[in-house]
């Protein structure tokens, strides 16, 4: 039933590289946004809020939203994925969108995104919209750190 679905793990891990690999010659990018700073653990999430609230409603987050959404975001999911296991892999939404019920009710912007999906639990989460979200100041979560943490406390039960 599932032999359609192509994971897209190695895509999105690959994206999540770049928050360390791709870094502006900006002080405090060049000594916290480190290979060693991001190792995917919980803790990283604090560098990665700090990031956020940086450049949050600069000129640069105004021109480039979707990319660093997507590229923070990957980052956040790959550190979601690590901690719940391999259940979770990265798809792309559409190819999943026929498993998530209420999915008609989702924006254009996640459609077109890479999300985590457990076909064991048959659940997702939209990482890359969340930081989307943050960007915006309309997420529910008072920074990615709570975000993240309250999805593994949700999906390891």
């Amino acid at each position: 039933m599932y032999l359609f679905l192509k994971k897209e793990n190695h895509v999105v891990k690959s994206l999540s590289t770049l928050m360390y690999r791709d870094v502006s010659t900006n002080q405090w990018d060049q000594i916290n946004l480190t290979k060693e700073n991001l190792d995917y653990s919980i803790e990283s999430l604090s560098i990665i809020d700090e990031y956020i609230e940086k450049v949050k409603g600069t000129e640069l987050i105004k021109k480039n939203l979707n990319t660093f959404s997507i590229r923070i975001g990957a980052y956040v999911g790959e550190v979601i994925r690590r901690k719940l296991g391999k259940d979770y892999n990265w798809y792309d939404y559409q190819t999943i969108e026929h498993l998530i019920p209420n999915a008609q009710d989702f924006y254009d912007y996640i459609k077109s995104q890479q999300v985590l999906y457990s076909k064991k639990d048959k659940q997702f989460i939209i990482p890359m919209y969340e930081v989307y979200d943050c960007f915006q100041g309309n997420s529910q979560y008072t920074n990615i750190n709570s975000y993240v943490v309250e999805k593994v406390n949700n999906q390891s039960k």
